[in-house]
C-alpha cells in the first residue's frame, strides 16, 4: 500500500491501494480493484467504483457515490451518500446528509417513467397522456433493468 502525506491540489484518481494522510482540494475517484484509506480531508465529492473499497477515517465535505464498492464510514461525511454497493457506518461516525440506497432498477424505472411521460404527452397532450406514458415507461424501464441484471 502506498502512503501519501500532504496536500493534493485538484482531483485525485486512485488506481492502486493508497493511504492518504492529508487533504485533497478536489474530488476523489477510487477505481475498480483499488483501496483508499482516507485519514485526512476531501473538499470535493468521492466516487467509489464497483470492486473498490474506501475507509473514511477523516472528513469528506462533498457527496459520496458508492457505485458498487465497499464504503466504510468511520469519520465525518458532510454531504449525501448514494449507495449502490455496501455502505457501513460505524458507531460514532457522522453523516450530515442522507444515505440513499440506489439500484439499477430504480434508475431504469425512473428514466422509463420520465421518457414515457414526455413521449406520451406529444401524442396525447395534457396530464392524462403524461400519466399514462409515465406508467407505461416505468413498466418498460423496470423490465429493462430486470433484463440487464439477467444478462450480467
Amino acid at each position: 500500500m502506498k502512503f501519501e502525506n500532504g496536500k493534493v491540489s485538484g482531483d485525485l484518481v486512485v488506481e492502486h491501494d493508497l493511504t492518504l494522510n492529508g487533504m485533497v482540494s478536489g474530488h476523489i475517484h477510487v477505481k475498480e480493484n483499488s483501496k483508499l484509506i482516507l485519514n485526512g480531508m476531501c473538499l470535493g465529492d468521492l466516487q467509489v467504483d464497483a470492486g473498490s473499497e474506501v475507509d473514511i477515517r477523516g472528513i469528506v465535505q462533498g457527496n459520496i457515490r458508492n457505485l458498487g464498492g465497499v464504503l466504510k464510514i468511520n469519520g465525518i461525511v458532510q454531504g449525501n451518500v448514494s449507495d449502490a454497493g455496501t455502505t457501513l457506518v460505524s458507531e460514532g461516525a457522522i453523516v450530515e446528509g442522507s444515505i440513499n440506497k440506489i439500484t439499477s432498477n430504480s434508475s431504469s424505472t425512473l428514466a422509463g417513467m420520465i421518457g414515457g411521460a414526455i413521449v406520451a404527452n406529444l401524442f396525447m397532450p395534457g396530464i392524462g397522456g403524461a400519466l399514462v406514458g409515465g406508467v407505461l415507461g416505468a413498466l418498460l424501464g423496470n423490465e429493462t433493468a430486470k433484463k440487464e441484471k439477467n444478462d450480467e
